[in-house]
C-alpha cells in the first residue's frame, strides 16, 4: 500500500511541477466530452494545413505526445557527420581535434557508424519527435486545463528525465479528453495543430 502512496504523491507532484492552466469554455467541454462518450475517441479538429502534427501513442490509460512520426527510424551518422553537425567542427578542423580524448575513437574509426548508444541517449533528450513534443509545449507553457469553474478537466505531464539513467524528454497523459482540450487551448495560442492516434 506505501508503494501506491508514494506512486500517488510522485503523480500529484509531477502535475504540480509542471503546472502551467489553460482555460477550456464550458461549451467546448461539454461538446467534446458528448463526443468521447459516443464515439470513444477525442474531439479534435482536422485542418487542411496545420502548423504542427502531434502522434499520439498509448492506450486509453496513458497516452504520449510526439512532434512527427514516432515509428521513423532515424539514420545513425558516422563519427565523421556527428562532430561536424553535433559539434560544429569544421571538416577542415576534424583532423586536428583529439579523438581518443574526446570521442574514444581512433582517425581510422572517423567513417565508421557512431555509438548507437550515445547516438540514441542524445536524440531522446534533443532530437526526437517525443523530446520536440516536450519543448514545444514547454515553451508554449500549458500542462493543464481548467473549466470556467477553476476545476482540473485535463493534464499533461511534461516529464523532463523519466528515470535515474533516463534523460528522456517526454509528454504523457492519462485521456483523450486532455487531447481535445490541448488542441482547443493551442488554437486560441494561435497554432493549427493535428493529432494523428496512432493505433
Amino acid at each position: 500500500m506505501n508503494e501506491f502512496l508514494d506512486y500517488l504523491s510522485f503523480q500529484e507532484a509531477r502535475r504540480l511541477a509542471s503546472r502551467h492552466v489553460a482555460v477550456i469554455p464550458d461549451e467546448f467541454l461539454d461538446a467534446a466530452k458528448r463526443h468521447l462518450a459516443l464515439h470513444k475517441r477525442p474531439l479534435l479538429q482536422v485542418f487542411l494545413k496545420p502548423d504542427l502534427t502531434f502522434h499520439v501513442t498509448g492506450d486509453d490509460f496513458s497516452l504520449q505526445l510526439h512532434l512527427g512520426d514516432p515509428y521513423l527510424e532515424p539514420v545513425i551518422p558516422t563519427w565523421r557527420e556527428w562532430i561536424r553537425e553535433h559539434d560544429n567542427v569544421p571538416p577542415s578542423r576534424i583532423g586536428k581535434i583529439r579523438l581518443m580524448e574526446d570521442y574514444g575513437i581512433t582517425r581510422a574509426e572517423l567513417d565508421d557508424t557512431m555509438s548507437e548508444e550515445l547516438f540514441f541517449q542524445y536524440s531522446c533528450r534533443h532530437d526526437s519527435p517525443s523530446s520536440d513534443a516536450f519543448d514545444f509545449l514547454h515553451e508554449i507553457g500549458i500542462s493543464e486545463f481548467h473549466d470556467e469553474a477553476g476545476n482540473t478537466v485535463g493534464v499533461l505531464y511534461l516529464d523532463d528525465g523519466v528515470c535515474p539513467g533516463n534523460d528522456s524528454k517526454i509528454v504523457t497523459t492519462d485521456d483523450y479528453l486532455s487531447l481535445s482540450c490541448l488542441q482547443h487551448a493551442l488554437e486560441q495560442r494561435g497554432h493549427r495543430c493535428n493529432f494523428v492516434i496512432e493505433e
